[in-house]
Parts: structure tokens; sequence; C-alpha cells
């Protein structure tokens, strides 16, 4: 099973999963492309997303301060197509991207 199959079976569980729809760790607030793989996810299960920011002011290494912001679920669309799916995972990088500049003020 791959990892998207396994997910869905956790989510199907009832079970909540962690995922970083840019794929990686991002230089810049505003550089990352996310992937449709969350958001088809929460669009074929009709599961929320809580978009989640992390920040910290130059490298990321132990013991220094992360911030970590949870915004409010956001509900997916009753379409489950992926043009629905890529949609909405912008709507998820804008709120990402919104929490980042959140911190900047």
């Amino acid at each position: 099973m791959n990892a998207i199959g396994t997910a869905e079976k956790y989510i199907d569980m009832g079970r909540q999963i962690g995922i970083f729809p840019q794929g990686g760790i991002t230089k810049n607030r505003k550089s990352f492309s996310p992937k449709a793989g969350a958001a088809l996810m929460s669009v074929k299960s009709q599961a929320p997303i809580i978009p989640v920011s992390l920040f910290s002011l130059g490298k990321i290494r132990p013991f220094c301060r992360i911030t970590v912001r949870f915004g409010k679920p956001v509900y997916p669309p009753k379409d489950d197509s992926l043009k629905s799916a890529r949609q909405f995972s912008q709507t998820v990088k804008e709120i990402i991207i919104s929490q980042l500049e959140e911190e900047h003020k």
C-alpha cells in the first residue's frame, strides 16, 4: 500500500493525519507550490483540512524558536474532481500564506 492509500485508510477509520502539502521546507512564505494530494484526499473523504503554518527566523535547528499557527478547519467542496482538488489546494495555500504574513506584522 502506498502513502496515500495508507492515509486514506486512517481517514476512513476516523483518525487525523498530518501532511505538508508543499512537499518540503520552504525558504520564504510565498514560494511554495502545493501538491494536490492532501486536497484530493480531503475532497474524496469530505474531511476538513486544518491549515498549519510553521515560522522560524533563520534555520530550523534544535532549540530554536518556532511559531506554529493553526487555522480554522476548511471544508472541501462536494465536487470530488481533480480540478476541484487543485482549486481547494490553492485556497489552503492562500490561508497558510496569510497566517505566515500575520507573523510578520
